[in-house]
């Protein structure tokens, strides 16, 4: 609507103008060193390429904290007529457990073998994630092909402007190194304390998540 346009409109002349910028050479090393080779690529000039990233854009990623440990959030359910198990898995980041997010699972029941897993964020959370909206994950169409999926809510890793005050608030506003990284990289670091709960589990096939 009319209102929605106005409130995104911006006065241009109130932004300082970018100045000409001229882009790394890729393969030009810091100390000024053309690379030659694979070697020198991946052990010298990547990693700094890299690092110029975390500097100014997605910031540097922790470490997995030492006290992370997992809980059932309640039983499991079958679901979607026999086809499904439902599962929620607590992810505590501390042994305190003062500090925690939740994941949403489905995993196929009549699977053969090891289950291929989707692994992903949400916008909804876990509590409402059968919402019906263009939100929805295709939880049954997924088990159905013998794919199983584990989700979680965006918001409860790191507020995407939702201002998300859940019990246990966000994952990089507590986290002792958050001035150090930015969203996209707490939302992977989130993704990647998920993937540390599914290797526990030997149904899981982790080199196809």
């Amino acid at each position: 609507g009319e209102g929605s346009i106005a409130r995104y409109q911006i006065d241009l002349k109130s932004y300082t103008p970018v100045t000409e910028y001229q882009l790394p050479d890729v393969l030009l090393c810091n100390d000024g060193k053309v690379v030659k080779n694979v070697k020198q690529w991946e052990k010298k000039r990547r990693p700094e390429i890299m690092s110029i990233y975390e500097q100014e854009m997605y910031g540097k990623v922790p470490e997995k904290p030492q006290g992370l440990h997992f809980a059932l959030s309640c039983p499991d359910e079958i679901v979607y007529d026999g086809k499904a198990i439902r599962r929620r898995v607590t992810i505590w980041l501390d042994a305190e457990e003062k500090h925690s997010f939740e994941m949403l699972i489905h995993l196929p029941t009549k699977h053969t073998g090891k289950i291929p897993m989707f692994v992903g964020l949400n916008f909804r959370s876990v509590d409402n994630a059968f919402d019906g909206t263009r939100y929805q994950w295709p939880f049954e169409a997924l088990v159905d092909e013998g794919f199983g999926l584990a989700m979680a809510f965006h918001s409860s890793i790191e507020p995407d402007g939702s201002g998300y005050k859940g019990p246990s608030a966000s994952v990089r506003s507590w986290y002792k190194p958050a001035k150090e990284w930015g969203a996209i990289s707490a939302w992977v670091w989130g993704l990647s304390r998920m993937v540390d709960y599914l290797e526990t589990l030997p149904e899981i096939d982790c080199s196809r998540l």
